[in-house]
């Protein structure tokens, strides 16, 4: 489940707010080339951590075939720790990833609702697993395709990581 939370003022700047089930927040703000993500909350003392360099998230203007490129981190693979066992993949290896806008006439249903005329934007990338975990030297491939609706904000995401790795396994993510 995600909820857009009211804005507010976070170092000086006007942040659009984003809740995700976990208790996450996604911080951003409108820039001349877009939509920025500047950080998120994550862990027990729920404090922004910035990104590094702010993501572009949404270009402006928003043209079909427009592509850009994003550092992001795996999150949702599963690797095994014993025989018959699998565990949260918790090292995040980062990945390069590769975004652009697929269309701005989908029709996204969710259970909120059925919306029209929604933003499309898919991101690919791929990385080795260079962590010290079992799973060290794992090709991993991720995917994500997110659904915007006009004067809503993000609708729906798909998330897929995969490794052809017998210690990693796929999955995927629907938010």
């Amino acid at each position: 489940m995600v909820t857009n939370l009211p804005s507010r003022t976070v170092k000086g700047t006007r942040t659009y707010v984003r809740k995700v089930h976990d208790g996450s927040l996604f911080f951003y703000r409108r820039a001349v080339e877009g939509i920025r993500r500047l950080g998120t909350t994550r862990g027990p003392n729920n404090e922004m951590e910035l990104d590094g360099a702010e993501h572009l998230m949404i270009p402006d203007p928003v043209r079909i075939g427009d592509s850009w490129a994003a550092e992001a981190g795996t999150g949702i693979l599963e690797r095994r720790i014993r025989p018959f066992e699998w565990k949260l993949f918790t090292p995040v290896t980062p990945v390069v990833r590769h975004d652009s806008i697929e269309s701005v006439d989908d029709t996204v249903g969710v259970p909120a609702g059925q919306f029209e005329r929604c933003l499309r934007i898919r991101s690919v990338g791929s990385a080795r697993c260079d962590s010290k975990a079992r799973a060290q030297g794992s090709d991993i491939r991720s995917e994500i395709i997110d659904g915007y609706a006009a004067g809503v904000g993000l609708i729906k995401t798909l998330q897929k990581e995969k490794s052809k790795s017998a210690l990693l396994r796929p999955d995927e993510y629907l938010l």
